[in-house]
């Protein structure tokens, strides 16, 4: 996609919705709807550089609209494609009784994006101390080890882990910088570093320069720099292996950047967030309140926990008492509280948002929704997600295919696999099951994982090669899923890929 630059004005701003909307503008909006996320930003960036639209707070708050939903699209589908890669390694590892260092190193970084920072020092230790790995996948290990290290405290280490990672190596030099930015280390040095290994010589050659793109980005991204971010990871290709392993002539493994989609998301999150920040600032409308919403669940996605606190306040001030954006921006708030550690504060509002909404299925569902994707665990709020489950299943109303899909998100996140199943099934659209223009892709790519964790591997591969054609990034699920369901099949042996 080309760039997509729209600047705004504060005197444009204070422009309000009254005029009939621009053919263009409907025209993004109903591709929005049917999620052709691509096709809807390409439409606005046309019409803005042909000046059929004008930058103000409508063309804003469609940019930053789209925008928020292809990024959590992708947020899922960095969560998804994490717990399926870090699946299939460790089925790798088990059935090896001495794996290869190779995949004792991309589990690892499976294990390190995963949470499970003990886990990543314990393996990526021994892939340090064995028999060095080829060139960059060296590197790669050092890294990941340093930055376990790093999360559980021992500093020291991991900076005598970095110190042996020089710009001649450019995939580990451009990765080390990228966490120099997530880690809040130094995002100065880290786009420093990024960019020198973005600038060597023929890098557009190496099969993981989108990696180094959007490696680059990332700093640029912490720094506050959204559009720059946003402009350099324009058009990537995510779908590209960084390594791949050769057993004999039959056998091959490709790994994938596990960091890349996340990345990626924060990226459009940051880009979005410039469309739709100045308009909280400049009004006070129902576009407003909806922006002060977005922008606030955008900021708990980047971990930036007080401004996500600061404009989920400003949602509430600015929404109807009884709407979907006060329940929205309260349980964002609630959220936000929890994941700073503020667990009595975040579950006292919780209590008191489920005892405003109690009687009604459909905010509940909403409310709990918010705080399962904002990342907050299942065991913070055992006790108060008891009698919400115990309310909403035992009640009866005329569902919606969103509550449906809602229940089964809802069913997931509590560890009923089969429920979720059930309840993420009945919400396709029966006629068009696998077509994003009918079903939301987000919940697709959830039952596409449960029918993955239940052993039901056509299926799951059924969901995934559709939206693979529509979606750059599917590809590591696809094959993560494709290599378990191979080994399931032959019964022993490595996976072939086709």
């Amino acid at each position: 996609m080309k760039k997509l630059i729209l600047v705004l004005a504060l005197s444009l701003l204070s422009v309000t919705w009254v005029y009939a909307i621009p053919q263009e503008i409907e025209e993004a909006l109903k591709l929005n709807r049917i999620n052709h996320f691509d096709e809807a930003l390409q439409v606005m960036e046309n019409a803005l550089r042909q000046g059929k639209i004008t930058p103000d707070i409508t063309s804003a708050y469609t940019v930053g609209r789209i925008l928020y939903r292809k990024g959590e699209f992708y947020r899922e589908m960095a969560r998804l494609n994490v717990l399926t890669n870090l699946g299939y390694l460790l089925q790798v590892k088990e059935r090896e009784k001495d794996p290869p260092a190779e995949i004792k190193l991309f589990l690892g970084i499976a294990y390190f994006m995963n949470g499970q920072y003990l886990e990543a020092a314990g393996i990526l230790n021994q892939v340090v101390t064995g028999d060095p790995l080829r060139g960059e996948l060296n590197g790669l290990a050092h890294i990941y080890l340093g930055a376990s290290y790093f999360r559980t405290g021992e500093k020291d280490k991991a900076s005598d882990l970095w110190k042996k990672i020089g710009p001649d190596d450019p995939l580990s030099y451009s990765t080390l910088g990228y966490l120099y930015a997530s880690l809040g280390i130094n995002s100065a040095k880290g786009e420093e570093m990024t960019k020198a290994a973005l600038n060597g010589s023929s890098v557009e050659r190496l099969p993981y320069f989108t990696t180094l793109m959007v490696n680059h980005a990332y700093p640029l991204l912490a720094n506050g720099r959204f559009n720059e971010a946003y402009q350099q990871v324009s058009g990537v290709n995510l779908d590209m292996p960084i390594h791949i392993y050769r057993e004999d002539k039959n056998t091959e493994i490709l790994f994938y950047d596990l960091a890349i989609l996340k990345n990626y998301s924060n990226i459009l999150f940051g880009e979005a967030i410039k469309n739709l920040e100045p308009i909280v600032t400049a009004s006070s409308g129902e576009l407003a309140s909806f922006s002060s919403y977005y922008v606030a669940q955008m900021y708990l996605y980047l971990g930036d926990y007080e401004s996500s606190l600061r404009y989920a306040e400003k949602a509430q001030k600015l929404s109807v008492s009884s709407s979907l954006t006060m329940v929205r921006a309260t349980a964002c708030e609630a959220s936000a509280e929890l994941l700073l550690g503020r667990d009595k504060k975040g579950l006292k509002i919780l209590e008191k948002e489920t005892s405003r909404i109690y009687g009604k299925p459909s905010s509940l569902l909403e409310m709990m929704m918010v705080v399962i994707s904002s990342g907050v665990t299942y065991s913070v709020i055992t006790d108060m997600m008891g009698s919400i489950e115990s309310f909403i299943y035992e009640t009866n109303w005329e569902r919606t295919r969103r509550e449906t899909a809602l229940l089964g998100e809802l069913s997931f996140f509590s560890g009923r696999y089969m429920r979720a199943l059930y309840y993420l099934e009945r919400a396709r659209d029966k006629g068009n099951k696998n077509k994003i223009e009918t079903n939301d892709p987000n919940f697709l790519l959830k039952l596409s994982y449960v029918y993955y964790t239940r052993e039901y591997y056509p299926e799951s591969l059924e969901i995934l090669f559709s939206l693979g054609k529509r979606f750059s990034g599917i590809r590591p699920l696809q094959d993560a899923v494709q290599s378990v369901y191979s080994y399931k099949q032959r019964g022993s042996g490595e996976a072939f890929i086709e």
